[in-house]
């Protein structure tokens, strides 16, 4: 279902397909299996019984896993702007309901109070949307990269740091922080996964901007990766 009209070209907006190729290959790595089972015991469970919104959703993964993991059924409901991306989730993982639409700059399509969890994993963070969908007893997940993330591809490909794992100001001036982990794994990747986990980020298009479709000729057959990531459990702050 898209919810995207009007003047604004959205037709190209969001991963590529090529991307949503590489993050689906990448999700299968024992790095982000472990992540998405380690957010599934994260959330509680209480909230995932009142539905649970997955802000920049992609293919579907994570909000796949946290869903599978709820204790008692519970409806999950994904949005994301690229369309490649929504339409794998959408065949991946036909229970649950997904919506194309741009919540960095538009408003949500639901209701006031409509959740009680939604995720931000590796997403944009509408704070005042968020504010006004999640329920006031609810919670906000959000997973973002560690400084040491993927540290070691970029000491030969200019990749960029996709986060510090702390949050911004506004999020930590509108929230209290229920819970903060740190989940790291370490592990031995092949050529073929080194090149998914770099397609899949944004700082593809500067690779192929400076080194062209041979790109991946940089990557080695083998490297000790480091994968880290900041888990922060939220809950609204009464006004």
């Amino acid at each position: 279902m898209s919810l995207l009209h009007g003047r604004n070209n959205y037709k190209e907006i969001g991963d590529d397909k090529q991307m949503v190729q590489a993050r689906v290959r990448a999700h299968k790595l024992p790095a982000f299996l472990e992540l998405a089972k380690y957010i599934a015991g994260y959330c509680p469970q209480n909230d995932t019984s009142h539905g649970i919104l997955d802000i920049g959703c992609g293919d579907g993964f994570f909000l796949d896993h946290v869903t599978r993991g709820a204790t008692n059924p519970c409806h999950g409901v994904g949005v994301d702007i690229s369309k490649v991306a929504l339409a794998k989730a959408a065949r991946s993982y036909p229970r649950l309901f997904f919506v194309r639409t741009d919540a960095s700059h538009g408003r949500l399509p639901f209701e006031d109070s409509s959740f009680g969890l939604v995720l931000s994993v590796f997403a944009p963070r509408p704070i005042n949307e968020i504010r006004r969908v999640l329920r006031a007893d609810g919670s906000w997940l959000i997973v973002t990269a560690t400084q040491d993330h993927l540290k070691e591809i970029r000491e030969f490909l200019p990749i960029a740091a996709v986060g510090t794992g702390k949050l911004d100001g506004p999020t930590s001036r509108s929230y209290s922080i229920r819970k903060s982990a740190t989940f790291n794994f370490e592990s031995q990747v092949a050529h073929d996964d080194l090149v998914s986990i770099i397609e899949m980020s944004p700082s593809i298009y500067r690779l192929r901007r400076e080194f062209g479709d041979k790109w991946n000729e940089r990557v080695p057959q083998e490297l000790g990766i480091t994968f880290s990531f900041s888990v922060t459990l939220l809950g609204r702050e009464t006004p």
